[in-house]
């Protein structure tokens, strides 16, 4: 497999809000507990992710997403996600805000995940982002998110940090997955996903 066959393009913002290119790999694999303790001795950053977001189309059915991510209950961010036409990749635009707007966007949103983030060090420099779920119960979800910034399509995907059967790996990216792997990460998100009907609102 090529690596224009697995990148792709989003846009992201900088601090500044403007928008920036950039090439990044979306793996989702599955680990055992062990891995995920091992990730956690060899990463060299941890943040505790909380977000909430709710979907909207525009006329030309094209979905648009607003969310608003809690950074260890400290640090919030509102971001507007949407696909242009003449774009490869999504558009993407960050803005600072507060916890209220985020506990507005708890009784908004439709969705909701949480997570804890670790960073390890790859080779030339790059650096593996690992995103370890909890599902409803609390509990560590199995399939992790696995994300890799790289500056150009030509830079080789280093060795992962970690263990993990291929077959319980999804390794192509969104435009070259079969429809069993598309399947596969509508029920993980499912089950990533913290109803909005499991949280309590207090009127």
């Amino acid at each position: 497999m090529s690596v224009k066959e697995l990148f792709q393009i989003a846009m992201e913002s900088n601090e500044d809000s403007e928008v920036n290119q950039e090439i990044e790999y979306a793996f989702f694999i599955k680990l055992s507990p062990d891995e995920v303790t091992k990730i956690k001795e060899k990463s060299f950053f941890d943040e505790i992710h909380e977000q909430w977001e709710f979907h909207v189309s525009r006329p030309d059915n094209k979905k648009v997403s607003i969310r608003v991510r809690s950074i260890n209950d400290t640090k919030y961010v509102l971001c507007s996600k949407l696909n242009l036409p003449d774009e490869a990749g999504k558009r993407e635009v960050e803005l600072p805000t507060n916890k209220a707007m985020f506990e507005q966007f708890k009784i908004l949103g439709n969705t909701g995940t949480r997570k804890e983030r670790f960073k390890i060090k790859a080779e030339n420099g790059l650096v593996w982002e690992i995103d370890v779920y909890t599902d409803r119960t609390g509990s560590i979800h199995p399939w992790v998110k696995v994300d890799l910034e790289v500056p150009n399509e030509d830079t080789p995907i280093p060795p992962f940090p970690f263990e993990f059967d291929r077959d319980e790996a999804i390794l192509t990216q969104p435009l070259k997955r079969t429809t069993a792997e598309v399947k596969k990460l509508e029920e993980l998100f499912s089950e990533y996903n913290l109803s909005i009907y499991q949280t309590k609102v207090e009127m």
